[in-house]
């Protein structure tokens, strides 16, 4: 038997990312409870104050960031920086699902934005190509997400998300 032995695949630098991204979080807090104090106070009955949402997303960061440093100490979780046609992948896919939402926004819509800002990330993050029912499993669960999130905030908690100018959805 002639077998080609092959080499192992170059899994590329391994980094450990709980305590640098709990800092990036700690840091957004910061700067959501800074913004939030300009806000003025508005009685309950005429709309409530306008902080008091991102506050709360503030708390839920705060609690994210303390857990990922706990769980850190026993299993900190290893980024896998890959080679460079996937990193440009993922830059690529990560500053494209963040800059279209913002120039698209005013144009499309929440509900259109925001599906365009969850599916590209949700595929960088996969480690794995994709395959064609991966693509479609991911589209569904973007869809689902964006309409939870549209309904939480429309229906439970009565927040006006922007409408497009040219969809009006």
């Amino acid at each position: 038997m002639n077998e080609e032995i092959q080499a192992p695949e170059d899994p590329g630098l391994r980094v450990p990312v709980d305590i640098p991204v709990a800092v990036a979080v700690c840091a957004l807090v910061g700067y959501i409870l800074i913004s939030t104090t300009a806000f003025p106070d508005v009685e309950w009955n005429r709309g409530g104050s306008p902080g008091f949402y991102p506050r709360i997303l503030a708390i839920l960061l705060t609690i994210f960031a303390a857990s990922m440093v706990w769980k850190s100490r026993r299993s900190p979780t290893i980024a896998v920086f890959p080679h460079r046609r996937r990193a440009i992948y993922l830059i690529s896919c990560i500053g494209g699902s963040v800059l279209m939402p913002l120039v698209l926004m005013p144009l499309l819509g929440f509900r259109i934005a925001a599906f365009m800002f969850m599916y590209p990330v949700m595929l960088a993050g996969r480690s794995t190509r994709p395959t064609r029912r991966d693509l479609l499993l991911t589209a569904g669960v973007a869809v689902l997400v964006t309409t939870i999130i549209y309904v939480a905030f429309v229906y439970l908690a009565r927040v006006r998300l922007p409408r497009g100018a040219i969809t009006n959805w």
